[in-house]
């Protein structure tokens, strides 16, 4: 992972990992959080773990007391992802996913404050 790789190539990369997943569209949120429109029709927010800190830590919370924001395929990759399937309401836009951001997601540095709307990326 270099530190010059945006959040959208990051997450870009990882989902090219994967068998069942694609992009279907994406949004940057901020300079490190970026929504993703897969090939289910869902809308996730992938984030940089490092600058973001949960304000609602306690309902991400597993059984085990472990978070769902950070699956075993995301281990090592410096990434977290705020699930659009099972939110109520579902995130069904990009504007929604921001603000399910904003209401789940604190910026632990300025720089990485939320834009005020979604910027959608053309890739």
């Amino acid at each position: 992972m270099s530190n010059n790789e945006s959040i959208a190539d990051r997450v870009t990369n990882y989902i090219s990992n994967s068998e069942d997943i694609e992009v279907g569209g994406m949004a940057d949120l901020s300079s490190k959080a970026v929504a993703v429109k897969d090939n289910f029709n869902e809308i996730d927010v992938y984030f940089d773990a490092r600058s973001y800190s949960l304000i609602m830590e306690r309902i991400w919370r597993d059984g085990e007391g472990e978070s769902c924001l950070f699956p075993p395929g995301l281990k090592g990759t410096g990434l977290g992802v705020l699930p659009g399937i099972g939110c109520a309401p579902q995130i069904r836009s990009y504007v929604d996913a921001l603000e399910f951001a904003k209401q789940q997601l604190r910026p632990i540095s300025e720089k990485d404050e939320f834009y005020d709307q979604p910027i959608e990326l053309k890739r």
